[in-house]
């Protein structure tokens, strides 16, 4: 295993601060419908991230006793190095920074930086685990309160948002499509399918916790209420994923539990939609689409210009960040709302965006984050490698967050939009300090042989 380098700040300025960062990290993606009222202005929002970077590399450096072993220490591994090509590629080729936006520039290598340190680094698993449980829960919460009681919801939540939100907000409603403490349903649905993998991770963990299994359902009723089929179906996916390998250690029989678990929790469902019929809007949904001849709920449009954009530029695309500004020229202008649009399919859009080149790149790096959280987490069951407590939870949430990521990009715009974006880099860097801190068993049991023989010696 690596050597722990941070030292122990549990009383000190520097721990203080590391907490404020993990805060400061968390808040950023948690707060993006009522960021107006949290920061003074966007500049103050990117300072508050920059911040975090700061105080995670002072903590890297503080964990030396002299600085020169800091240079020969920072070492990419292939997860860094992907992304640093990535965000090379997309920094150049960027059509938001011709046009004065840095935002998404200054978010990557910002999550970038605290990757690379954050493997060396103790002191930030847990503290970002539970505020990642503390912000979903909120928002679970909230979308139950304001479906029980449309008064709070219409009196309180409602006025925080500007008019042309609220008109879409008010609508959604109307058709039973619960946006929680958020500006849309939809980013209530991601912070909300987030939520479920975290409590479901610790459910699996100890599945006769009371508090797991009350947390666990909070997440799934608020997320039927939202009426969002993607995050539903694909957090559902994810999570029997997730079942299957964590039964690694056990695998005989798994597959008719799945079957099972599934089975029982349909039946659930329909008893509780006797009291409360909204739980069923997600499903009548699905009914209504396909009826309806459109399964692509009218993104049919969408797709079809990516990828029309894709063929003018199909080797390095126009630009990162450029499809909204194409689809107003399109479509937009002619639509009274939402007239700058993501493409809802992350892979036709990375194809329009960034060409075959950047395609390549991003699916690359997907694939080889998930291969290694899947071996990571098999590896962890069987107990062939010794990794940190923290592990325990985490791992699980780690492996569904990548599953639900790689899926919801096939209907959703997880790369784009933060509430989703920065829940996934999460992951990646739980899985480099795992992968940086973990002890293989047979080399630990060599040691202990080794050391008895000394001993007997």
């Amino acid at each position: 295993m690596s050597k722990n380098i941070f030292k122990d700040f549990s009383f000190s300025p520097l721990r203080i601060l590391m907490c404020l960062a993990i805060f400061f990290v968390v808040l950023y993606p948690y707060t993006v419908s009522i960021d107006n009222y949290i920061y003074l202005s966007t500049a103050v929002k990117y300072l508050t991230l920059l911040f975090a970077v700061f105080v995670f590399f002072s903590a890297y450096c503080l964990g030396y006793k002299r600085i020169g072993k800091l240079k020969s220490s920072i070492k990419l591994n292939g997860t860094e190095a992907i992304m640093a090509v990535i965000g090379f590629y997309i920094t150049v080729n960027n059509y938001e920074i011709k046009h004065g936006s840095f935002y998404y520039v200054i978010t990557f290598w910002s999550i970038w930086l605290m990757m690379v340190i954050g493997k060396s680094l103790n002191g930030w698993q847990n503290e970002l685990y539970i505020l990642i449980q503390i912000f979903t829960m909120f928002y679970a919460v909230m979308t139950i309160i304001t479906f029980i009681s449309p008064t709070f919801y219409f009196k309180f939540v409602l006025p925080l948002f500007d008019i042309e939100s609220q008109k879409q907000l008010i609508k959604a409603y109307q058709n039973g499509f619960m946006a929680g403490f958020t500006d849309h349903y939809s980013t209530n649905g991601m912070y909300l399918s987030i939520g479920l993998g975290v409590f479901a991770s610790k459910f699996l963990n100890n599945f006769k916790s009371f508090k797991n299994i009350v947390c666990t359902i909070i997440m799934l009723g608020a997320l039927l209420l939202t009426g969002k089929r993607g995050p539903l179906l694909f957090s559902v996916i994810a999570i029997v994923f997730v079942y299957y390998f964590f039964k690694a250690d056990k695998p005989k029989g798994r597959i008719l539990k799945i079957i099972s678990l599934i089975l029982i929790g349909v039946v659930a469902l329909l008893i509780a939609s006797i009291w409360i019929p909204q739980l069923l809007n997600v499903v009548n949904r699905f009914f209504s689409e396909s009826d309806s001849g459109d399964v692509t709920a009218g993104r049919g449009p969408l797709y079809a210009l990516a990828y029309s954009l894709f063929l003018e530029k199909p080797i390095f695309g126009h630009g990162w960040g450029s499809y909204p500004s194409y689809y107003y020229e399109n479509l937009g202008k002619y639509m009274t709302v939402y007239k700058y649009r993501h493409a809802h399919n992350i892979y036709l859009q990375l194809l329009c965006e960034v060409g075959i080149v950047g395609f390549v790149l991003y699916v690359a790096f997907f694939l080889y984050n998930l291969f290694n959280t899947i071996i990571l987490f098999k590896e962890y069951r069987k107990d062939e490698k010794y990794f940190p407590q923290s592990a325990e939870n985490i791992m699980p949430f780690c492996l569904f967050v990548q599953l639900f990521f790689i899926l919801y990009g096939m209907t959703g715009n997880p790369l784009y939009d933060v509430a989703m974006l920065f829940p996934y880099y999460f992951s990646i860097m739980y899985i480099d300090y795992y992968k940086e801190n973990m002890i293989n068993i047979s080399n630990l049991n060599r040691l202990f042989k080794t050391l008895r023989k000394k001993e007997l010696l």
